[in-house]
Parts: structure tokens; C-alpha cells; sequence
């Protein structure tokens, strides 16, 4: 007779998420990495408008990006590896609103 298989009912396993979205939005960051990437070198420029911190933090966070794009795809497959389904998609959506933080720091700093 087989041993019988336990099952804890306090953790339970979590099913692994379906991978192609994740790969999908994998591919769809790469390709964008070239374009953050000149957004970020590019935004070395804004500093001819005047050195305040509101332009440095602004510069600071677009350099940033192309660093955070490829976090968050480290972050995204390490939580689908765990099974964190909603933390996958955290870590996928995170570059697109990573742009929101500079504008808005352009738009209540008074630099418009």
C-alpha cells in the first residue's frame, strides 16, 4: 500500500500562472530597453534649463529607468518562480508608471 500523500491545508500549493504574457511582456520591455535607455541620456539635457534639485531628481530618474525596466523583469520572473501572480504583474506594470514620478515632479516644481 502507497504512503499517503498529505496535504497541508494551511499552505496550500499555489498553481504556477500561465507563462505567456509574462514571456510577451518580457520580449515587449526588451525591445523598449533602447528607447529608455536614450530617454535616460538624453534627459542629461534638461540641466541646461538651470541646476535646481527638481532637475536633478528629474535627470535622476529618467537615468534610472533603464536600470528599473530590467529590475522589474528580474522581479517578475523570480515572483512568477514563486508563484506571485500578483506580484508578477507589479513588477511588469512598474516601468510604466515609472515616468509619471518626473512629470510630475516637472509639473508642481514651477520649471514649466
Amino acid at each position: 500500500m502507497p504512503a499517503e500523500v498529505q496535504i497541508d491545508p494551511v499552505h496550500p500549493r499555489r498553481k504556477r500562472p500561465n507563462p505567456w504574457p509574462l514571456i510577451a511582456a518580457t520580449v515587449v520591455w526588451l525591445l523598449l530597453l533602447v528607447p529608455t535607455c536614450f530617454v535616460g541620456l538624453s534627459s542629461v539635457l534638461l540641466s541646461d534649463s538651470g541646476d535646481t534639485p527638481a532637475i536633478e531628481a528629474i535627470v535622476g530618474l529618467f537615468m534610472a529607468w533603464p536600470v528599473v525596466v530590467l529590475a522589474a523583469l528580474v522581479g517578475a520572473w523570480a515572483a512568477y518562480a514563486l508563484r506571485r501572480t500578483v506580484l508578477v504583474w507589479v513588477a511588469v506594470g512598474l516601468p510604466l508608471f515609472w515616468p509619471l514620478i518626473p512629470l510630475a515632479i516637472l509639473a508642481f516644481s514651477g520649471l514649466h
